[in-house]
């Protein structure tokens, strides 16, 4: 993180493990929020708090769906979106799909993804 304040490069973080497993414990870190991760929060010029947590096959389980952070299919969609679009596009709406996630770990409401 520290590294990321000083040469405002991108952070992306992974929810805890105890954030999809029950409605209140999302309330609870949502309205903590990444802030608790250091004073370096709020220094870096682009973060991201990713939530929530994707299900997707598992090679190493002859395919059966398994539970994975998602930092690293966001990092990709952005990848795909700097080299497809251009770095000053969002990576996000119909273009920004997630490949390969067959569904999310928990569902939010309108609510919630808004914070």
């Amino acid at each position: 993180m520290e590294y990321c304040a000083k040469r405002r490069a991108v952070l992306i973080v992974d929810p805890p493990a105890a954030l999809g497993r029950e409605q209140g414990n999302r309330r609870r870190h949502r309205a903590e929020g990444p802030e608790q991760l250091g004073p370096h929060w709020g220094r870096i010029a682009q973060r991201r708090f990713v939530l929530p947590r994707v299900v997707q096959s598992d090679p190493n389980l002859n395919g059966q769906l398994d539970t994975f952070v998602p930092s690293g299919i966001i990092a990709g969609v952005m990848a795909r979106t700097d080299a497809q679009r251009g770095v000053w596009k969002a990576p996000a709406g119909l273009d920004a799909s997630l490949n390969g996630v067959a569904g999310l770990q928990v569902n939010l409401n309108d609510a919630e993804n808004g914070l």
